[in-house]
C-alpha cells in the first residue's frame, strides 16, 4: 500500500527517485518492458487490494512497534483507480502532521476510488484538507461504493469530512460514521461525509456520526460543513440528527444556488427501510456507469443502517444479507436463526447437517456469501415469545436443547441480551451451548434470568464445558441446578479456557449429589484462566464431599491462573463459604 506513493498515475513505473524502495514493496516485479508491472496492455491502470489490511498488528491499536505508526497521506495527487474490491483498512491513524488528506491526499481529476471501507481510523492534523479516506477529490474524480466506519478525525484547519475533507468531484454510494471534531479554528467546514462540497456531487449517501466545531465563522453539518457552486448537487442523501447537537443541520451552509436534497432523518428513520423503497427509493444507482442500477446497499434489518454490498454481493443480488456489514459474521436476530447454528458447528455459514432448517431459517440466503467466523446477536431475543411472564408449552422453545456437541467460532452478542432460557429436562453437558472448543469465542453476550435444570452432569447458563474463550459476557439472575450433576457453574460447568471481565449472578444448587462441585461463576477450572472476572450468586451443595466455591467449585492443573477476580461472600450461607472450594497446584489471587 505504501509503495503507492511513487506511482500516482497508477501506470506501474515508479518515480525514478524510488524504483528501489518500489521494487522492494513489490518482489515480482518485472523490471523489463520500461520497468512496468507486465500488466496485459502493457500500462496499468491502478492498484486494487487483494486482501484486508491492518495497521495495527495486534488488530487493535496502532503503537510505535508497527511498520506506519504515523502514516503519511499518499500524494500529491494520485490520478488513477485504486480499487477496494470490498476490502476494508483499519486502524489507519495519522498522529501529527500537516499533509493534506488522510488514506489519500488529493484524488485527482479522471481518479477514482471504489469499493473501500475504511474502519476505526484515528486521524489527527492540522491539515488544511482532512478526510479519512482522502483530503480533496478533484473536478472529474468519483468515490463509489466507500465508506469510513467509526473512529475520529480531529484538527484540521479549514476543510474536514469522515470521508473527504473537500469535494469537488463526486461521491456516491457512501457513508460515514466518524466523529469529527473541528476544535476552535476560525471559520472551518466540517462535515460528517464531506467538510465542503464545490460544485461536486453528494449521490445516495448518507453520514451518522457526531460533527462539532466551535470556532468563530464555523459551519458545521451533520452530512457536510458548506455546499458551495451552482454545479453542486446534493441529492437523495442524508444526516442521523440523533446524533447531532439539536440544532445541527444536515448542511451547515449553502451558497451560490446549489441544488442540495439533504434531510436529517433520526435513527429509526434511517434504519427502518429494508430496501429500496420509501427514503430510499433512489438508492438503486448505477456506480459502473452503464445507467443500471448496480444494488449497492444492503440494508439489513430495522436495527442497522444502510450497509454497502461488496462487488461479490452485488453481482450476486438479489439475496436476503445475513452478513450486512461484511464482518464475517453472520446476523441472528431471531430464535429461529439462534436454534439453526446448532446445524453449522464451524460458523461456515454451510450447515454441516439439517440443511433444510438451516435454509429455513435463513430463508433467501446465498450460501456462497454467508458470513464464514461464527454469528452475532443483532437484536435482545426472549425465549419468552407469548409474552406471558414465563416459559412454557406456548413458546416456541420452551425447553432448549442445548446447541452442539462442540461449537468452534465466534458468537458475538454485540451487547445483546438472551432473556428467560429454559432448560427443564437436560443430562449430560447443559447450557447456551453444550461444548465451547478450543477455536471458539464468546463476546459481549448477556443472559438473562435463564432457569437450567435437570440431569446434567456439566452445567452452565452460557455452556457446559468450554474449552474457548469468553469474554466481557455474563449471566444475571435465574438459576442452575442439577439433581447429578458434576460441575455446576453460573456462566459455565467445566472451564478449560479462558474467561475474562465477566460475571454472574445466578443461584447455583448442587443439591445433595456426591462429589459436586459448585461455583458462583464455574465450578471446575482446569489448567484455566479466569481474569477480571466475579460471581455474585448465592452457591450451595449439601453433600459431604461437595466443592462448593463463591466464585468456583474447584481448581486444578498447573497452568490454571485466576488472578483480580472476586467472590461476593455476604450472598452465601454459610457465610464461611469460600470464593474457591479447593485448590490444587494452582495461582489463584
Amino acid at each position: 500500500m505504501n509503495a503507492v506513493r511513487w506511482d500516482l498515475d497508477g501506470n506501474g513505473v515508479a518515480t525514478s527517485t524510488a524504483t528501489t524502495s518500489y521494487f522492494r514493496a513489490f518482489p515480482s516485479h518485472n523490471r523489463t518492458a520500461g520497468g512496468r508491472m507486465g500488466c496485459p496492455s502493457g500500462n496499468c491502470a491502478g492498484y486494487e487490494l487483494a486482501a484486508d489490511l491492518d495497521f495495527a498488528a495486534d488488530g487493535m491499536a496502532v503503537t510505535s512497534t508497527d511498520s506506519y505508526p504515523n502514516w503519511t497521506p499518499i500524494g500529491g495527487a494520485y490520478a488513477s483507480v485504486f480499487d477496494g474490491n470490498g476490502h476494508t483498512i483499519r486502524n489507519l491513524t495519522i498522529s501529527s502532521g500537516t499533509v493534506n488528506g488522510g488514506l489519500f491526499n488529493i484524488l485527482g481529476g479522471g481518479g477514482a476510488i471504489r469499493d473501500v471501507g475504511m474502519i476505526d481510523a484515528q486521524v489527527n492534523s492540522s491539515a488544511a484538507f482532512l478526510g479519512v479516506l482522502a483530503g480533496r477529490i478533484g473536478a472529474g474524480a468519483t468515490v463509489s461504493a466507500s465508506y469510513a466506519r467509526g473512529g475520529s478525525l480531529t484538527g484540521g484547519s479549514l476543510y474536514m469530512g469522515g470521508l473527504i475533507g473537500q469535494n469537488l468531484g463526486t461521491i456516491q454510494a457512501g457513508y460515514a460514521t466518524v466523529a469529527v471534531n473541528g476544535g476552535t479554528v476560525t471559520n472551518i467546514r466540517v462535515g460528517g461525509l464531506a467538510g465542503h462540497n464545490d460544485n461536486g456531487d453528494i449521490i445516495a449517501s448518507y453520514a451518522a456520526g457526531a460533527v462539532s466545531a466551535t470556532g468563530i465563522g464555523a459551519n458545521v453539518g451533520g452530512l457536510a460543513g458548506e455546499v458551495q457552486g451552482a454545479s453542486s448537487t446534493v441529492a437523495a442523501s442524508y444526516c442521523d440528527a440523533s446524533a447531532q447537537s439539536t440544532t445541527t443541520p444536515c448542511v451547515g451552509s449553502e451558497t451560490g444556488g446549489a441544488s442540495v436534497t439533504a434531510e436529517g432523518k433520526t435513527t429509526a428513520e434511517l434504519q427502518s427501510p429494508t430496501g429500496y423503497a420509501g427514503i430510499y427509493a433512489q438508492w438503486d444507482i448505477s456506480i459502473d456507469g452503464d445507467n443500471t442500477g448496480d444494488h449497492p446497499w444492503g440494508f439489513g434489518s430495522t436495527r442497522q443502517y444502510p450497509l454497502l454490498y461488496t462487488p461479490a454481493q452485488r453481482a450476486r443480488w438479489p439475496f436476503t444479507p445475513y452478513d450486512t456489514d461484511n464482518d464475517g459474521l453472520t446476523e441472528v436476530d431471531s430464535l429461529a436463526k439462534l436454534n439453526a447454528i446448532r446445524w453449522d458447528l464451524d460458523g461456515d455459514g454451510s450447515p454441516e447437517t439439517g440443511a433444510a432448517a438451516y435454509n429455513a431459517a435463513f430463508a433467501g440466503r446465498d450460501p456462497t456469501i454467508m458470513g464464514r467466523l461464527g454469528y452475532e446477536l443483532t437484536e435482545d431475543l426472549d425465549f419468552d415469545t407469548d409474552d406471558s411472564g414465563s416459559v412454557g408449552a406456548g413458546d416456541d422453545y420452551p425447553n432448549w436443547a442445548p446447541i452442539g456437541v462442540t461449537y468452534n467460532a465466534v458468537f458475538d452478542g454485540g451487547g445483546h441480551t438472551i432473556s428467560n432460557m429454559t432448560i427443564t429436562s437436560a443430562a449430560g453437558v447443559v447450557g447456551l451451548f453444550r461444548i465451547l472448543g478450543n477455536d471458539a469465542v464468546i463476546r459481549d453476550l448477556g443472559m438473562i434470568d435463564a432457569g437450567v435444570s435437570g440431569s446434567g452432569s456439566l452445567v452452565g447458563v452460557l455452556a457446559g464445558s468450554s474449552a474457548g474463550e469468553i469474554t466481557a459476557s455474563y449471566a444475571a439472575g435465574g438459576s442452575v441446578a442439577s439433581t447429578a450433576g458434576l460441575y455446576l457453574g453460573g456462566l459455565v460447568g467445566q472451564n478449560a479456557g479462558t474467561i475474562r471481565a465477566s460475571y454472574a449472578r445466578v443461584a447455583v444448587d448442587g443439591g445433595a449429589y456426591s462429589n459436586v462441585n459448585v461455583g458462583g461463576l464455574t465450578g471446575f477450572n482446569n489448567d484455566s484462566t479466569i481474569i477480571t472476572s466475579y460471581a455474585a450468586g448465592a452457591v450451595s451443595g449439601t453433600a459431604a464431599n461437595a466443592n462448593v466455591g463463591g466464585l468456583a467449585g474447584i481448581v486444578q492443573g498447573s497452568s490454571s491462573v485466576i488472578t483480580g477476580s472476586y467472590c461476593d461472600t455476604s450472598v452465601q450461607t454459610p457465610t464461611t463459604t469460600p470464593c474457591v472450594g479447593a485448590e490444587s497446584g494452582v495461582s489463584v489471587t
